[in-house]
């Protein structure tokens, strides 16, 4: 029940517990990011979480356009 980070690049593994539920949520307090959906894992290390997080830019404000608060 050992957990390996999903990066192709990167060999990181996580100690299992005795069960599943266990190990997901230990691994979880320690920094890893764990996603279990119907068959489809994803499993990234504190280290690829950087690497595999991509966020869109803040829009530009239109012109005219008046910050609410």
């Amino acid at each position: 029940m050992d957990l390996t980070c999903s990066n192709d690049e990167c060999y990181s593994r996580y100690d299992g517990l005795s069960s599943q539920t266990r190990t997901d949520d230990s691994a979880r307090v320690h920094g890893w990011r764990v996603w279990r959906s119907q068959g489809l894992d994803l499993i990234l290390c504190p280290s690829c979480i950087g690497y595999r997080i991509r966020r869109d830019k803040a829009p530009e404000r239109l012109e005219g356009e008046e910050p609410l608060f």
